[in-house]
């Protein structure tokens, strides 16, 4: 048998590297710990019991084969972590700023990688362009001033966009769209300008990193509710103004919206500290500035955060804080 030789020890605070080589290594020392941990996960799950209850036939040497197999990637997903950790390290913005664990509560070493490799913060010099590349950016869009609905103008003629229909059952077809019940004369006078949410467009290439928007919004948001994090505020107060005014579809459907909204004043708390770690220009938001913001804290109950195709890598993630 082969001897094991240890490998040797690598300092990488003494790497002097360019701004776009900083980035660029992080970015993949994040994605190669994510992509350990999720062959960890399924290889963990080779021996598990399945959901329903049954037991994998296996023999017990070939489960112990597995489980050793799966403690070793266990072990190489450790030593990812450790290097993005050190990595950090050598950043001074997470380690004067965003290593803070009281006011960016939820926001582990991994995420703090995925927003310090993904993000440009002298490039992106408005937040509206940080929230633009996570998907996160406000399309204009007309409503109608009686039902609030999107419409969209075609040949010179204003209609309502066809929603899309819930499901009632996972097993059926999916419904056409729901038309409109809304009689309202639709004209310039009866709309004003709004915004709508970014999304996919079939036939179109995706503007924004679809990538960064799941783990920002999928994994980053729940993380931060189950840690009851102070930015959870803004989530409540979103939540509470669209449950007021009767927004939205369902309480998933503004349950999905707080989380965005959350998200997006987080990443402006980010970019303005960021920018001014850089010595760089900062100005006030245009809701601030031009709007006032939105004022007044109401405290609703903790959130339910329904279990998704992200539930593991949330699990995952708080296993990290």
């Amino acid at each position: 048998m082969a001897k094991k030789t240890d490998e040797p020890e690598i300092d990488a605070s003494k790497a002097q590297r360019t701004r776009e080589q900083d980035r660029a290594a992080l970015r993949r020392k994040v994605e190669m710990f994510y992509d350990l941990q999720r062959m960890r996960i399924q290889a963990a799950g080779r021996t598990y019991k399945r959901p329903d209850g049954t037991e994998i036939q296996l023999h017990e040497i070939d489960v112990a084969i597995l489980e050793r197999r799966s403690k070793e990637l266990e072990a190489a997903e450790r030593h990812a972590l450790k290097d993005v950790n050190d990595h950090l390290g050598t950043m001074p913005f997470f380690v004067n700023v965003l290593s803070d664990k009281v006011r960016y509560r939820g926001i582990g070493p991994t995420m703090a990688g995925v927003i310090l490799s993904n993000f440009d913060i002298h490039r992106e010099d408005t937040p509206s362009k940080m929230w633009a590349y996570c998907g996160l950016r406000p399309m204009p869009a007309l409503r109608c001033k009686a039902c609030n609905d999107i419409v969209e103008e075609k040949d010179g003629e204003f209609a309502h966009v066809a929603r899309r229909a819930f499901k009632k059952n996972p097993n059926d077809l999916d419904p056409k769209p729901a038309r409109s019940k809304c009689n309202a004369i639709l004209n310039r006078a009866a709309l004003y300008e709004s915004g709508k949410a970014q999304k996919p467009v079939k036939g179109e290439k995706l503007p924004y990193n679809a990538r960064l928007r799941s783990k920002l919004c999928g994994v980053l948001g729940p993380v931060m509710l189950k840690l009851n994090s102070p930015w959870r505020k803004h989530y409540d107060e979103y939540k509470h103004r669209k449950m007021t005014a009767g927004w939205g579809t369902s309480d998933a459907h503004r349950h999905s919206a707080a989380i965005r909204y959350m998200i997006k004043m987080l990443l402006l708390d980010i970019w303005t500290e960021w920018r001014k770690a850089e010595n760089l220009p900062v100005r006030e938001s245009y809701h601030i500035e031009k709007q006032g913001g939105h004022g007044g804290t109401k405290t609703l109950p903790a959130p339910v955060v329904p279990t998704d195709e992200h539930s593991d890598e949330i699990e995952a993630e708080l296993a990290l804080l």
